[in-house]
């Protein structure tokens, strides 16, 4: 059976793609459809029809993206620099170094390199910098007196 010309048909959201309403074209087609991601990262309502307009979980975000609930609204964003963070997937800039766990501009590897700020001296974290001299947060130097030297390397 085809429905008359100028039928309602198609529309709705699943996962987080937005389906506009078209029309049949009276030859079996639904015509006039667009698909388009929801905005803000969010993902459909419950209703099947509809994109969520805030976040109130991680559920709400597509992913990677998390709920930012300490925002008026809540949105859905990746975390910037100096924000906690367990994976880089989680951060605008694509790194969160193991040893710091926090969003930071750069894979901050080797020795005696931090990006958080309790470790490196720089407010706010989230830049990669040298651990000062004589001290040794995240033991790389192997104790024994030996500390950072304040130029990314142990003082031996």
């Amino acid at each position: 059976m085809l429905y008359p010309q100028g039928t309602p048909c198609g529309g709705g959201c699943t996962g987080n793609s937005l389906t506009t309403q078209g029309t049949c074209n009276g030859s079996g087609t639904c015509a006039g459809t667009t698909t388009s991601p929801c905005p803000g990262f969010l993902v459909c309502s419950g209703d099947g029809v509809t994109c969520l307009g805030v976040c109130e979980s991680e559920w709400d975000c597509v992913d990677p993206y998390l709920c930012n609930t300490s925002g008026d609204p809540h949105v859905c964003w990746l975390k910037p620099n100096g924000q906690p963070c367990i994976s880089a997937g989680e951060c605008q800039s694509g790194f969160c170094p193991s040893q710091d766990g926090v969003c930071c501009n750069e894979a901050c590897d080797g020795f005696c390199r931090a990006c958080a700020d309790s470790k490196n001296g720089n407010s706010p974290g989230g830049t990669c910098a040298n651990v000062p001299g004589g001290q040794d947060p995240d033991g790389e130097c192997w104790g024994g007196g030996n500390d950072c030297n304040g130029f990314g390397d142990c003082d031996y």
